[in-house]
C-alpha cells in the first residue's frame, strides 16, 4: 500500500501554551478532494499549515509519501505540493505573468524539457490569462485570487515532471470570488483531483459548495477534528447545530429567492441580466 502524498499523524500545534490544533490525524489521498470545515477559529487554517509544512507540530507528525515533511528539501517539497493561502500581498508592482511565473521558481535544470507553456496554460486554467500584463497590485481581491490559483496550478505542472505524486492545499480559495467564478475555481479543483490524480485539501466556509464538491469531509471545532467522511455522513443537522451553532430544521418560507450554488452551472458566453 502506497502512503499518503501527506498525512497528518496525532499532531498538535500550540501557541503560548494555548493549543490550536490537537493530536490531529489525516491522510490525503490522491485524486481526492477532502475539505475542511467549522467555525472561525477552529484551527483549519493552522492544521493546513501544518500539512504544508510552514508550521512544525509541537507533538505528532506530519508525513509526505513516507517521509518526515521536514526532511525533505525546500525544492523538492514544492514539486510535491503548492499552497494557496486565504491572503497575499505584495509590496513591488509585479504584473500578473510574473506572479504565475513564481511557481517555477526553484526548479531550474531539475526539470528536463523547459517549461515553454506552463504559465499561459495556467492563466486559462484560472480564468485570468485576460490579466497576464495588469499589475497585480491593480486587480480587483477576486482577480488577485484568480491570479494566486494559477500560480499554484503552475508550480504543480511544473514540479509534476519530477514529483509525479503531488497534493494542493487551498484556504478559503473562493472567499473574494463572484458565483461564476468559485464554480469555475471549483471545477478546475476537482479536474486536478479526478482528471490528473493531485490530493486536494480546502478550507471551505460554504458548506453548500463543500458537500457539492468534496469526495471526503472534515468538520473541526475548537482545534479538534470532530468529524469525518462522506459529505451525506457529516453534513448532518446534528453536527451542523453543534459546530456551528445553527439549527438547520425544516426550511421555512422565505419572501426572497434561494440561489444554491450546487444546483448553478457556469455557461460560456455572458447573458443580458
Amino acid at each position: 500500500m502506497m502512503a499518503p502524498v501527506i498525512e497528518a499523524r496525532a499532531a498538535g500545534y500550540s501557541v503560548r501554551g494555548k493549543a490550536l490544533v490537537h493530536a490531529a490525524s489525516l491522510a490525503l489521498d490522491e485524486g481526492r478532494i477532502t475539505a475542511i470545515i467549522g467555525p472561525n477559529g477552529a484551527g483549519k487554517s493552522t492544521f493546513l499549515k501544518l500539512l504544508s509544512g510552514e508550521l512544525v507540530p509541537d507533538v505528532g507528525q506530519i508525513r509526505s509519501l513516507g517521509t518526515d515533511i521536514g526532511a525533505l528539501p525546500p525544492w523538492r517539497l514544492a514539486c510535491r505540493r503548492a499552497v494557496m493561502a486565504q491572503a497575499s500581498r505584495l509590496a513591488f508592482p509585479f504584473l500578473v505573468h510574473e506572479i504565475v511565473r513564481m511557481g517555477l521558481e526553484g526548479y531550474g535544470a531539475r526539470a528536463a524539457g523547459g517549461f515553454g507553456g506552463i504559465v499561459e496554460g495556467a492563466l486559462a486554467r484560472a480564468d485570468a490569462a485576460h490579466l497576464a500584463g495588469r499589475q497585480y497590485q491593480t486587480l480587483s481581491g477576486g482577480e488577485q485570487q484568480r491570479v494566486q490559483f494559477a500560480r499554484t496550478l503552475c508550480q504543480l505542472e511544473a514540479g509534476r515532471r519530477i514529483e509525479p505524486r503531488q497534493a494542493l492545499l487551498l484556504d478559503e480559495p473562493i472567499a473574494s470570488l463572484d458565483l461564476c467564478h468559485q464554480l469555475a475555481l471549483m471545477d478546475a479543483v476537482r479536474e486536478a483531483a479526478h482528471g490528473e490524480g493531485v490530493a486536494v485539501l480546502a478550507v471551505l466556509h460554504d458548506l453548500n459548495l463543500a458537500a457539492h464538491y468534496a469526495d471526503y469531509l472534515v468538520a473541526m471545532n475548537g482545534g479538534r477534528i470532530v468529524a469525518t467522511g462522506v459529505p451525506s455522513e457529516v453534513m448532518t443537522p446534528g453536527l451542523i447545530r453543534a459546530v456551528f451553532r445553527v439549527d438547520v430544521g425544516a426550511m421555512p418560507d422565505i419572501a426572497g429567492p434561494a440561489i444554491l450554488p450546487q444546483f448553478c452551472r457556469r455557461i460560456d458566453e455572458p447573458t443580458a441580466a
